[in-house]
């Protein structure tokens, strides 16, 4: 199950956050077009599997660009799946979360503040890949 956060209150344009944009934008977009932006990415993946049968460019891409972080000590701030301990509430998952890349991997996680729903969010999505763990070790 696709459990992807959208993090729509760190977004800005220009600098300017997404809410102070829209309020004078005349387009006024709403609850319902960020609902049509997060299915299209939930949905990307299938589309891409379905055109061209697999998406082993794109791992491709983002493992390379992982690896020149680190092999380079460029310091840069990237998504990483980590185990948290604690960041963002949330013991014993691991999430792809904002993390200071350099010489020795992962330096450390970057906790980004979020608002309420999507704490929550964050939280379900933890708890939807805890539950999936649990159902594979049932399994074996």
């Amino acid at each position: 199950m696709d459990s992807e956060v959208f993090l729509w209150s760190l977004l800005d344009i220009a600098g300017t956050p997404l809410s102070m944009f829209c309020r004078n934008c005349p387009k006024q977009c709403g609850p319902p077009e960020r609902e049509a932006v997060e299915r299209t990415v939930k949905e990307s993946t299938y589309h891409i599997i379905e055109n061209k049968g697999f998406t082993n460019d794109a791992i491709g891409l983002a493992a390379t660009r992982l690896m020149r972080s680190v092999l380079r000590h460029e310091r840069s701030v990237l998504p990483v799946s980590v185990l948290l301990e604690g960041e963002y509430g949330l013991n014993d998952v691991c999430l792809s979360v904002p993390c200071l890349m350099d010489s020795t991997g992962v330096a450390r996680i970057i906790e980004t503040r979020l608002n309420d729903k999507e704490k929550e969010q964050l939280a379900a999505s933890a708890e939807i890949i805890k539950e999936s763990l649990r159902s594979i070790e049932e399994i074996e």
